[in-house]
């Protein structure tokens, strides 16, 4: 008995303590203002508050107020009311918007209406509705953090301020420091070698360790610059040219070089050595490598003489000119290559030059022959064998391979009819068209490339196809850039697995831009992919593994692909070469089949009400009244009543695809429940449209108080009316004496902003929702508002007969002194009974 009183006493000298201290002051202070955020301002706005008491608690009532020339309400949507010691409170305009912008935000969240001036204001607190104010703080936008997606932090417990150095600031969580710049790293990717006037690739492959913007600055050493990270240069002597690279972040700066040789073009050669020995120069020529047979045509439908053709191919970035090159079949016949038969005979890197029998005089076999390419000076280059021509099919290189195909490409990248949906892409490496008789020099990536991997963690395979129908040689893989930043992926590799093929090196110019993405062919790669297992992997620059992927017993014609939804892989039908791949299916049905699986599920027919009560998942069928059309309230929702308007109900299709629907109709939908910020709705199934009944007339519903609203109202039609307390962009805060409601008015709706201001008296009509923050009412049309007098200047309005009001600072004092009354009297009587126990036992 003697402890429970003494605890009691303890307890009621808390309690007492703790009510005092809530009528003094509160040591709070603005401790980070967002009021500038980079882009639109509206519903991004916020602030952060911090409790610097040494242990006193504070709790939030509905008198406080925050004050940025006007005062506003404060509602908790997220945390508890209690600030305690070195706690936190955020502030802000619009509590959904500032979710979406601070995901991981798991603090406490008070929803307002802020709007924060962009040059500057005063921010006060108060917490006995506006009468007092304290933590009175004033910004400028001198001090910082004026659109650049930087907060103000507050350094000391003065007026000093500083610029977040973190983009976002850190709301809710102690200010930003300072932290050290890091010097950024240089490094050039470029050939070793060009030709005179050659137009050669310089990158810069360089990173900063803090994630700081980077300039550039390049230096050819021919007094030619440029500040791009990417860039070209043609050099205009044969000469060795250091080329120089600094990068900056602004403060700290990095250097790199590169040598690059420049020798004379064939053509200035060949000159030279026909002022010296024309025979003995002509001997020291290596003609270009990179043409190939690309395609044959032996036995065309129709007369053989007129359409029979071979087409060449330039594999190399460099112009080749084929002037004096050599075609020849089984024959002793050679046909050379000359500019009186052709218009051009420089070849554009990546072109095509087609010969017709008119022009060359080659008559193909239709059965057993060859053809043979030969460079000037009479060396073999190419040669194709082929047996038995089919008639109108063209022999042609696909897959590294030769095969017939009935889809001849005259001058077009090759096809074959079992792979026309695979997209062609071709990363070659470039190559000097003439160089003099010495080791050959080809440009090869720097494997000595300084790079982040966490800069990759985007970087995926998202799928590949390891069994094509018909032959495999259409093989193909796909990278995908699940990230907002392009990847320089020059250097790495692609293989597959350990001991199979040699690994494919990724061309100096690949660039995988944000969420976009790389399809590399069996062609280009030369990757041969095993049917019943195989690994497919991306290696960095140095050959290490990055990433790996396992499958067995590949599925003809599917692709693996990767689900980014659910985070697994799959076989599939649905082959997406460059596109998001399709979710998986556990069975690939045909539209048929869909239809029919579609008609043998069940739609049990539930009211609103019932439906409400359903888990997420079910289906159901539903009758009800359009009372918001499809469009106005979303891109992709509608709402529908009970005929006898006692409930509503949100309507969602995936893809919007509604027929003309007005108000009043009588529809029957079918779908699945599912269920967003707490309000439940039916997700509509594609294949069942919306059905239209019948037409009846929507009648309005009766006003009633806004402290009589419910969750049963949701989705259904409520009208209120009041006094407009707080306007913030399309948002309206109307309070009829029994409680404050948010009307919102939703772009999509169309409808003119009413020409009000605080104190108008405001009826609207809509369809009530709820999000995080509360019930919002959602106006349809232009008529659901309605605008009366400023209240004041005519009869006052009320919800009641009679009412009687005490006025707020009274009723609090009230309060106040009665619980100080109560509990200084427990305190006195449980005083006596200890003394009692005390001294008279």
């Amino acid at each position: 008995m003697r402890k429970a009183i003494y605890l009691t006493v303890i307890f009621l000298t808390f309690f007492i303590t703790k009510i005092v201290l809530a009528t003094s002051t509160p040591q709070l202070l603005i401790n980070e203002i967002m009021y500038d955020p980079q882009g639109a301002d509206s519903d991004h706005e916020w602030l952060e508050v911090v409790n610097i008491s040494e242990n006193q608690d504070y709790l939030l009532s509905e008198d406080w107020r925050i004050n940025d020339g006007s005062n506003h309400v404060l509602e908790v949507v997220q945390g508890d009311l209690t600030i305690s010691h070195g706690e936190y409170w955020v502030i802000t305009d619009d509590a959904e918007v500032f979710l979406q912008d601070y995901p991981d935000f798991s603090g406490t969240l008070i929803d307002s209406v802020l709007s924060l001036n962009n040059s500057g204001e005063s921010l006060m607190l108060s917490f006995d509705q506006g009468q007092t104010f304290f933590a009175t703080t004033t910004y400028q936008v001198e001090l910082g953090a004026g659109n650049n997606g930087r907060s103000l932090e507050r350094i000391d417990l003065g007026q000093s301020w500083q610029e977040s150095f973190m983009l976002g600031g850190t709301p809710g969580q102690a200010n930003s420091q300072a932290q050290v710049n890091s010097a950024p790293t240089a490094a050039i990717i470029a050939s070793p070698t060009g030709t005179v006037d050659q137009l050669l690739e310089f990158t810069a492959s360089s990173t900063d360790p803090d994630g700081d913007n980077l300039s550039y600055l390049w230096n050819f050493g021919d007094q030619g610059t440029s500040t791009e990270m990417a860039t070209t240069h043609s050099f205009g002597q044969a000469a060795e040219y250091t080329v120089s690279l600094t990068v900056s972040d602004g403060f700290l700066s990095a250097s790199a070089t590169r040598v690059v040789i420049i020798s004379q073009t064939a053509v200035e050669r060949a000159e030279e050595g026909e002022e010296d020995d024309n025979n003995e120069q002509q001997a020291n020529i290596v003609y270009s490598n990179q043409m190939v047979i690309n395609e044959i045509m032996p036995n065309p439908q129709g007369s053989d003489s007129d359409a029979e053709w071979i087409e060449l191919y330039n594999l190399s970035q460099s112009r080749i000119d084929l002037s004096g090159w050599l075609l020849s079949d089984s024959t002793d016949r050679r046909y050379e290559i000359n500019q009186e038969d052709f218009l051009e005979t420089t070849i554009e890197p990546f072109g095509y030059l087609v010969v017709l029998r008119s022009q060359s005089g080659i008559a193909l076999n239709n059965g057993d022959d060859q053809v043979q390419l030969y460079q000037p000076d009479g060396s073999l280059l190419d040669q194709v064998e082929y047996s038995a021509a089919v008639e109108g099919e063209s022999y042609a290189k696909i897959g590294g391979k030769f095969q017939w195909t009935n889809r001849p490409t005259l001058g077009q990248a090759n096809l074959i009819s079992q792979i026309e949906q695979v997209e062609e892409l071709f990363c070659p490496e470039p190559e000097v068209i003439y160089i003099t008789k010495e080791p050959e020099v080809k440009s090869e990536v720097d494997n000595n490339i300084e790079f982040d991997l966490a800069d990759y963690a985007g970087l995926m395979i998202s799928e590949f196809m390891p069994n094509p129908a018909g032959p495999d040689r259409a093989e193909w893989l796909e990278l995908y850039n699940n990230s907002s930043s392009s990847l320089n992926l020059a250097g790495w590799f692609v293989d597959d697995q350990a001991g199979g093929s040699t690994p494919y090196q990724l061309p100096n110019n690949t660039v995988l831009e944000p969420f976009g993405f790389l399809m590399i062919s069996q062609s280009d790669s030369g990757l041969a992919l095993n049917n019943s297992y195989d690994t497919v992997r991306i290696l960095d620059p140095n050959q290490e593994i990055f990433l790996a992927v396992d499958y067995e017993q590949a599925k003809e014609d599917f692709s693996y692909s990767f689900d980014l939804i659910n985070e697994e892989w799959f076989w599939s039908a649905a082959v997406t070469p460059g596109e998001v791949n399709q979710p998986a299916l556990t069975e690939v049905l045909t539209e048929q089949k869909l239809a029919l699986a579609a008609e043998q599920v069940e739609y049990p027919v539930y009211t609103v009400n019932q439906l409400k009560e359903l888990d997420k998942g079910e289906q159901a069928s539903l009758v009800g009244l359009v009372t918001a059309p499809p469009k106005l309230l979303g891109s992709r929702v509608m709402y529908l009543i009970e005929p006898d308007f006692s409930a509503g109900l949100q309507i969602y299709s995936s893809n919007g695809d509604y027929p003309d629907l007005k108000i009043g109709q009588l529809v029957e939908v079918k779908g699945k429940v599912s269920e967003v910020q707490g309000e439940k709705r039916l997700n509509l199934v594609k294949d069942q449209p919306v059905k239209i009944l019948d037409q009846i007339e929507v009648i309005d519903p009766e006003l009633m108080a806004i402290d009589d609203i419910g969750d049963e109202l949701i989705g259904s039609l409520v009208k209120v009316s009041g006094e407009l307390v707080e306007r913030k962009g399309s948002n309206y805060y109307l309070d009829d004496g029994s409680g404050e409601i948010r009307v919102y008015l939703k772009e999509s709706a169309g409808i003119d902003s009413p020409e009000v201001a605080e104190g108008y008296i405001m009826t609207v009509q809509g369809v009530l929702s709820l999000t995080k923050s509360g019930y919002r009412l959602l106006p349809i049309f232009e008529d659901n508002i309605n605008v009366g007098q400023i209240a004041g200047e005519s009869e006052e309005f009320d919800l009641v007969e009679e009412e009687v009001v005490i006025e707020s600072d009274q009723q609090n004092q009230q309060i106040i002194k009665t619980l100080l009354m109560t509990a200084g009297g427990l305190l006195v009587l449980l005083s006596g009974l200890v003394i009692k126990l005390k001294f008279f036992k």
